[in-house]
């Protein structure tokens, strides 16, 4: 079922979700690999994602893959 869903990526090594697309912005939140988030908008080399638990952050596009 996640995979039919629009927009679904897993993240495929561990970063941190920014508040800001910028490498200089404050960290909002950490994810590992195997993270499965909702990808809302694409800026630049940024996504803004969004986990299940509702929690939104930017984070760089090259660590996830879509479904």
């Amino acid at each position: 079922k996640l995979a039919a869903e629009k927009d679904t990526a897993v993240a495929v090594a561990a970063g941190e979700a920014k508040f800001e697309p910028r490498e200089d912005a404050t960290t909002h939140f950490p994810f590992t690999a195997g993270t499965l988030v909702k990808i809302l908008k694409v800026e630049d080399n940024w996504v803004k994602i969004k986990r299940p638990d509702g929690k939104i952050g930017w984070a760089q596009e090259k660590v996830f893959e879509r479904f």
